[in-house]
């Protein structure tokens, strides 16, 4: 990994893979957040916390947008694929579902015959222990988004929201 921006309330870094022969497989963005432990908020990176990181130039690749565009999609459209319920295995040490496992979840649902070659995930809010989510699906021609949502008293929240894509 490498750090590429340090800002107030966020840090960016690039994820890279390579293989034995030293040629990069794999790469990734990511964008996190500092968050107070207490309040479950972001928080403020410090000066001395910003000093800590080494920064580099950030990787070149084609930087999607943060946000996941659905707002052209109906709601009712989504189909369910599924419900799984958040266990203890899948908590982290901030007592929510880590991220990675929203991924995980998302990819028990993929159709066997997937062939997407990028994705990407919106977090919005955390699952935390024995919260029962659904996971419901949209597919284009090369496109599958899928939502991950809590029942709420008020209706589904969604908790994030992933983009599988298949690249030309």
């Amino acid at each position: 990994t490498r750090p590429y921006s340090i800002k107030v309330f966020e840090g960016q870094r690039n994820f890279i893979v390579y293989d034995k022969d030293n040629k990069v497989i794999i790469y990734a963005n990511s964008i996190w957040t500092l968050l107070d432990k207490k309040t479950m908020r972001p928080a403020r990176i410090t000066p001395e916390q910003a000093a800590s990181y080494t920064t580099d130039a950030p990787y070149e690749m084609e930087y999607a947008p943060r946000r996941i565009d659905i707002k052209d999609i109906d709601e009712n459209s989504f189909i369910k694929a599924g419900e799984v319920c958040v266990t203890k295995n899948q908590i982290d040490f901030n007592q929510h579902m880590n991220n990675s496992q929203y991924a995980t979840i998302t990819c028990n649902f993929l159709p066997s015959d997937s062939t997407y070659s990028q994705f990407r995930i919106e977090y919005k809010k955390p699952a935390v222990l024995n919260d029962k989510l659904l996971v419901k699906q949209y597919k284009t021609e090369n496109k599958l988004f899928t939502l991950i949502q809590k029942e709420t008293a008020t209706g589904n929240e969604t908790l994030c929201t992933l983009l599988f894509e298949q690249l030309s």
